[in-house]
């Protein structure tokens, strides 16, 4: 991150820059200090200076094609790391996280509470960080950023149908969430995220074709006299 960021120095603030460039000065420390003490306090500080990060971007960067690009990714990620965390729930059999350790690691936990009071009813679980419009690290909360952010970004508006590939994927699954069954989404829940998998697979690759193309550069081959 530090080294991308250092190549496009130019497009992000110097707060952005600073806090990168002290994260990735502090990680020895950590390291030492995970190799002494266990991952926990290390994992900690990844967490919170993924979420300085987040929020100084949100707060310096000008709301352009640069920003737009940030959101988006950070939108698949979390609907996709919300999905596998549902995953690992549902097949690690007597051996599973509890549901409260699920929120925990979302950082849904206190907002569910707040929301459900103190049932923590796996169905219930299940349709907070599904569901849930107003939560930002719910699967359908953030397939719509992203769904926004990739509007944003495309260049033409069809009139009927869209083109692009990413927004086909995103739009597609998140439809599919909105209008799911909640009686049913506990048993419904292995397809619903296996098919929020496949479509944040199917985006990044559409959008990694579409605007970040690579070639490799032109080289001249010598030949012998």
């Amino acid at each position: 991150a530090r080294d991308n960021a250092r190549g496009a120095r130019e497009t992000l603030s110097s707060e952005l820059w600073e806090c990168l460039n002290v994260t990735w000065q502090k990680m020895p420390e950590q390291r030492r200090e995970a190799a002494r003490l266990g991952p926990y306090t290390f994992l900690r500080f990844v967490r919170e200076r993924c979420a300085m990060l987040s929020g100084l971007a949100d707060a310096t960067l000008s709301r352009d094609d640069g920003w737009r690009f940030l959101v988006l990714g950070r939108s698949l990620e979390r609907a996709d790391m919300t999905a596998r965390l549902l995953t690992v729930r549902l097949q690690s059999g007597e051996g599973a996280p509890e549901w409260s350790t699920l929120l925990t690691a979302c950082g849904a936990h206190e907002s569910f509470l707040r929301m459900h009071g103190a049932s923590l009813e796996p169905a219930l679980v299940a349709e907070f960080l599904l569901l849930d419009r107003q939560f930002p690290r719910s699967v359908v909360h953030a397939l719509q950023t992203a769904e926004d952010r990739l509007l944003e970004l495309a260049a033409a508006r069809e009139r009927s149908g869209t083109a692009e590939a990413g927004l086909r994927a995103i739009g597609g699954v998140r439809t599919t969430l909105e209008y799911a069954d909640t009686t049913t989404l506990l048993q419904d829940l292995p397809g619903h995220v296996r098919r929020v998998e496949e479509a944040c697979g199917v985006a990044s690759q559409a959008i990694a074709q579409r605007y970040f193309t690579y070639s490799a550069p032109m080289a001249w081959e010598h030949e012998e006299g």
